[in-house]
């Protein structure tokens, strides 16, 4: 039974991983206006009081008054957007125990620029 339940588990958390994957695509999809791959502040800023951001920022404990450092954050190649991969992989880093801790170490780094 406990192999069972371990399997169970691990499907769960695959499940959950692709739903969270799934919905960021969809977000993504959502702020990028104009379908170029890419999204840019301007495009953010325009989404800003739009529940399904809203939402996604709570659920990053992250408030709505922080978009730009968000923005800043995702956009990890300092080109003033960002493509689905950065998108992705940041929002994914995002969650967890440790983000908290991994915000304050960009932020010491972003202050130091």
């Amino acid at each position: 039974t406990g192999v069972f339940v371990e399997s169970a588990l691990q499907r769960g958390r695959e499940d959950k991983e692709m739903f969270m994957i799934n919905h960021l695509r969809q977000l993504f999809g959502l702020l990028d206006i104009n379908n170029n791959g890419v999204i840019t502040w301007a495009e953010l800023q325009l989404h800003l009081e739009d529940p399904k951001l809203i939402a996604f920022f709570k659920d990053i404990d992250v408030h709505v008054s922080e978009a730009k450092g968000l923005f800043d954050l995702l956009d990890r190649d300092a080109s003033g957007t960002i493509d689905a991969d950065e998108f992705l992989s940041g929002c994914l880093r995002l969650r967890g125990a440790a983000k908290a801790v991994d915000l304050q170490l960009v932020m010491c780094e972003l202050a130091e620029q």
